[in-house]
């Protein structure tokens, strides 16, 4: 199974990416994802109430123009904590959690809709593609 991150992975999908870092600026951001274009970055300090209030990925989802419920079902978060987890389950967002430093049950636990370790995880790419999609 080869490596791969979702941003790249799901552009063909024709999907939008917002990055959401509770950063103070973008550049910080950048310096870690150097080589990827986000179309929106939300920097925590841009939001009156941070996660897990889903204000940050409302503003993401306002950000990238998913505005409508239809446009909101086709959006996946992927969430290593679970007060991210739990802002975008309240912001309507479908979450994967991904197993970097909590275990499943803390992410399952605030409505996660599925775990793994990381994102080469093959039941990540067999739930986000094809018909059968838990996501899309």
């Amino acid at each position: 199974m080869r490596t791969f991150s979702p941003v790249v992975s799901l552009r063909p999908r024709r999907l939008s990416t917002p990055l959401l870092t509770p950063f103070n600026s973008a550049s910080d951001a950048f310096q870690l994802h150097p080589d990827i274009i986000f179309k929106a970055v939300i920097c925590g300090v841009e939001c009156s109430r941070a996660k897990p209030h889903p204000e940050p990925y409302l503003e993401g989802l306002k950000a990238i123009g998913a505005v409508t419920p239809e446009l909101v079902d086709r959006c996946v978060a992927f969430e290593d904590s679970p007060t991210g987890a739990m802002a975008a389950v309240r912001a309507g967002i479908a979450t994967v959690g991904i197993l970097t430093a909590q275990p499943a049950a803390a992410l399952y636990d605030v409505g996660a809709s599925l775990c793994v370790k990381d994102f080469a995880a093959g039941e990540l790419l067999e739930a986000i593609s094809g018909e059968d999609s838990l996501f899309l």
